[in-house]
């Protein structure tokens, strides 16, 4: 396993929830980011029909926390 590997943890349809998580995330000490909420902020309406939605990115190692995390806050 490589630790500094990026992996997608979850994908959402709207970007509120993927901030929420994200958020949470960097407050219990995990690097998250976010991939393609650029194309929904500038049009919103993009937000359920892109192919691939809004992807909440981890490093590998965090992942299993991150997984936790989210669902103790019951995000999916």
């Amino acid at each position: 396993m490589n630790n500094d590997h990026i992996i997608v943890l979850r994908t959402f349809d709207t970007l509120a929830p993927a901030i929420v998580a994200t958020d949470a995330l960097r407050q219990n000490g995990i690097e998250a980011m976010t991939d393609h909420s650029n194309s929904v902020r500038l049009n919103p309406m993009f937000g359920s029909s892109t192919s691939s939605g809004i992807r909440l990115c981890v490093f590998e190692k965090d992942a299993t926390r991150a997984a936790d995390i989210l669902n103790e806050m019951q995000l999916k």
